[in-house]
């Protein structure tokens, strides 16, 4: 997807579309259908039995790929490519798009109210909702390509875990406190991780082998802006591979507190880490560094898109709002 000749046809002569596919095959993760997934898994199980082997669906359950699809549901194309070269990939949109030509598809005409809403939850206006990004850096040599992208995920922190912060801060009077659990178990089990490639796997709660955050007032404010500093160490395998996978780093920042509604509405905080492992495809051969930056959010992406582990299936939600740390 970097080579700018793939930008380039894919921007001039498609739609490009992006959706997860907890939200187009909804009943393998506990989610409800909706007018999307009832259009796409038709298409999805005909592209299936025309691109793939006999035994694919029954290996990988999963409708994930790149499909090229005319609106009224004709698929040209069909790949999991994670490593499909540049100029395989510009000859098959090519090719596809002579078969489109050909095809003499159906006009397709939209109707009444168009739903735009989101199906993901929204945060609840009490809850503070920061931005977390990864990169690679510096770059391992000879590594492969999709290591350059940059990894994003929003972190919710609620209105009740704030009031835990504020009342820990009055105890200690000045001195430095323990970052409150809840909020250090969704950082190193859910948000600290190398999503740069894909999703990556989380921490189990006994995947986290340390995980000591530290938070002091600025002497300089009233009470409601902090500094904190930590360092984390976790291991963990991946579920269907089997394969080995940790993060060990540290982070620290500054954050400010809007009493008024128990809201973060200012953060800052940068970290480094080391990766090791396969967590994902694609991850770098040997241990790799990983650098961190969480800010706040605010703008309508941050309204709309939840994060991933509290998004991708009703199962992860109580998890993701309370994470247990086995050892802690």
């Amino acid at each position: 997807m970097n080579d700018p000749r793939i930008a380039s046809i894919i921007s001039e002569r498609f739609i490009p579309v992006s959706a997860g596919i907890e939200r187009l095959q909804p009943s393998r993760y506990g989610n409800p259908e909706s007018d999307s997934s009832r259009w796409f898994q038709p298409m999805a199980k005909s592209a299936l039995k025309e691109f793939t082997p006999p035994e694919w669906w029954k290996n990988f359950q999963t409708y994930q790929g790149m499909y090229v699809v005319s609106p009224d549901a004709q698929c040209y194309d069909f790949r999991v490519a994670w490593q499909l070269p540049a100029d395989k990939y510009v000859g098959i949109l090519e090719q596809s798009l002579e078969k489109y030509a050909a095809s003499e598809p159906k006009r397709i005409s939209i109707t009444g109210d168009v739903a735009t809403q989101s199906m993901s939850p929204a945060p609840d206006a009490s809850t503070s909702v920061l931005r977390v990004f990864s990169r690679i850096r510096p770059l391992p040599a000879g590594c492969d390509e999709g290591n350059r992208g940059i990894g994003r995920d929003h972190m919710w922190i609620f209105e009740d875990e704030v009031q835990e912060l504020l009342t820990a801060a009055k105890k200690a009077q000045g001195k430095p406190f323990a970052m409150p659990r809840r909020i250090t178990g969704r950082l190193v089990r859910f948000q600290l991780l190398d999503t740069v490639r894909n999703v990556s796997p989380a921490f189990g709660e006994s995947d986290v082998k340390d995980a000591s955050f530290t938070l002091q007032s600025l002497a300089e404010d009233d009470g409601t802006s902090f500094s904190f500093s930590g360092q984390y160490a976790s291991e963990g395998q991946t579920e269907n591979s089997g394969q080995s996978f940790g993060m060990r780093g540290w982070l620290q920042g500054e954050f400010r507190v809007n009493v008024g509604d128990n809201r973060i509405d200012h953060m800052r905080a940068y970290g480094e880490a080391t990766a090791s492992g396969k967590n994902n495809e694609g991850a770098p051969e040997d241990d790799y560094p990983i650098v961190f930056a969480i800010v706040d959010a605010s703008d309508d992406v941050s309204k709309a898109v939840p994060p991933l582990y509290f998004d991708i299936s009703p199962v992860w939600r109580p998890i993701y709002r309370d994470p247990k740390l086995t050892h802690y």
